[in-house]
């Protein structure tokens, strides 16, 4: 599975994704700012296979960071997560820079079907082909 950056300033959100998605078995970094978030992205280049990022947080908000990663990680897919509409108006404007966009509130499946989607893996529904 994959190894994703977390960047979300809300604990309870942060352990909320974690959960998610370590139940698909994706190894989960987090951080709870965007600095953080592209100073570990740009010191692990080849480290991370997708970043999920709030929109809202301290330091460096997630449509800058998504700006700023696109430009040097142009094929590390990003999903960026927020509650205010005005600012998912906002990320909407990034185009091919963000492969998805969610809602929050959102649930565990939800955020579990948009990282399989994005990562392009097929959701294990228990059987298996030959």
């Amino acid at each position: 599975m994959g190894h994703i950056l977390l960047a979300e300033d809300d604990e309870a959100i942060r352990d909320f994704v974690c959960l998610a998605l370590e139940a698909d078995n994706h190894e989960i970094s987090t951080t709870s700012e965007g600095g953080e978030a592209y100073r570990r992205l740009t010191e692990d280049q080849e480290g991370f296979d997708l970043l999920i990022a709030d929109i809202q947080m301290p330091v460096m908000n997630g449509l800058e960071l998504a700006t700023k990663v696109s430009a040097i990680l142009p094929d590390l897919p990003i999903l960026l997560i927020s509650g205010a509409l005005e600012e998912l108006d906002r990320a909407d404007k990034l185009g091919d820079m963000v492969q998805g966009i969610l809602e929050k509130p959102f649930t565990l499946e939800r955020i579990r079907q948009e990282v399989t989607e994005i990562l392009g893996l097929e959701e294990n529904d228990g059987s298996e082909d030959d």
